[in-house]
């Protein structure tokens, strides 16, 4: 629509009319108004041949953006449990993506399972077995070997469910001396304290819902269609916002659990920030900051009357744009309810929302204007 009546002004100072440029763009007249009206969309080609002539219109001011766009509220509300997924599962990536991480899983499991642990007889038929483990830098890849090929056996898809049983059962604080062990389900030669178990838990979710593009150290790039950040100039002005903390975001398990060990742990890691004397990477700790806290959402109007909403997320460690692209003007009291009701905002902003679009000369429905 800016791009033909631009074209119509412009023309007009030129000494031409629509008939012209009709002609230029060799289609019959009456098709000038349905442009116009938004009946009938333009084209890339006839746009093209428009701004090639005539040139292009000047927008309006806007916010250039990164922002993932969905068509409606309905479908931005509907794949938000998804969408919070798609985070989570970013930021195992990132985390097992580490040099750091993976090498606190080798020290973990120990290269003592590449052979036969060393044992000494103290006579009397007693032997003692020795229960240190570590991992040397030459042997990292051979334990990654052995990691990858007992993550395939069934025993270890067993004791992950067990531990997301035991997991959704227990309170905020985790008695991991309850916990099962990885050790009675195929890992007999690993000895991991109790409260390191969350780690190979939170490994364990991230093998077993990436199986097929999984690799260790991990890829570093993830990505889905909700991470799909387009650049973005949105236009038009804010004429309502929104703030809220009620999200309904649900914390995954192995998160849960993570942040009960870096408080509530015996090891020093409370301390010297280190699991299995390895220092702890900064892609693995970002994962106990990891939320989708709230949100900030703004209702823009352009000259054009068309609306567009703005969703800042805060997911603690960033901040998210979300741009909604289609606001109907016949629904907009409808779709601000639908948004408003899932971050459980009250009826007095709905009133306020109205005021600031009768103010900014929107369009109300089943309003009568005097």
């Amino acid at each position: 629509m800016a791009v033909i009546n631009h074209a119509i002004a412009k023309a007009e100072l030129m000494n031409e009319k629509q008939k012209d440029i009709a002609e230029y763009l060799g289609i019959n007249e009456t098709n000038i108004n349905h442009y116009k009206n938004g009946k009938q969309n333009l084209g890339p080609t006839k746009c093209n041949l428009l701004i090639a002539r005539y040139g292009m219109p000047r927008q309006d001011s806007g916010k250039y953006l990164e922002a993932t766009i969905y068509e409606s509220v309905a479908e931005y509300l509907s794949q938000l449990p998804e969408r919070n997924n798609s985070f989570y599962r970013q930021g195992l990536v990132q985390a097992f993506s580490s040099e750091g991480t993976v090498k606190i899983l080798t020290h973990l499991v120990g290269d003592s399972v590449l052979a036969k642990k060393e044992s000494f007889d103290l006579g009397a038929g007693f032997r003692i077995t020795s229960m240190l483990n570590g991992c040397s830098k030459r042997n990292i890849p051979a334990v990654l070997d052995w990691i990858k090929q007992h993550l395939e056996q069934d025993e270890t898809k067993e004791w992950f469910e067990k531990m997301s049983e035991f997991i959704a059962s227990s309170d905020s604080i985790i008695d991991w001396r309850s916990a099962p062990r990885i050790k009675d389900y195929g890992w007999d030669n690993v000895v991991i304290h109790k409260d390191e178990h969350v780690i190979l838990y939170l490994f364990c979710d991230f093998y077993f819902n990436n199986i097929s593009n999984f690799g260790l150290p991990a890829e570093i790039v993830y990505n889905t269609k909700h991470l799909d950040a387009r650049p973005v100039n949105l236009t038009g002005n804010e004429i309502h916002n929104f703030t809220s903390s009620d999200t309904g975001y649900v914390e995954p398990q192995a998160i849960r659990c993570f942040k009960s060990q870096l408080i509530h742990g015996n090891n020093g890691l409370r301390h010297d920030k280190s699991i299995a004397d390895v220092t702890v990477p900064d892609e693995l700790l970002a994962l106990s900051n990891m939320a989708f806290k709230g949100v900030k959402c703004r209702l823009t109007m352009n000259k054009n009357m068309e609306y567009r909403i703005h969703i800042q997320e805060d997911r603690g460690l960033r901040e998210a744009q979300v741009i909604i692209r289609n606001v109907p003007q016949d629904k907009i009291i409808d779709v601000y309810k639908k948004l408003a009701s899932h971050f459980n905002l009250t009826e007095e902003a709905e009133f306020q929302l109205k005021t600031n679009i009768a103010a900014a000369g929107g369009y109300l429905p089943g309003v009568e204007v005097l």
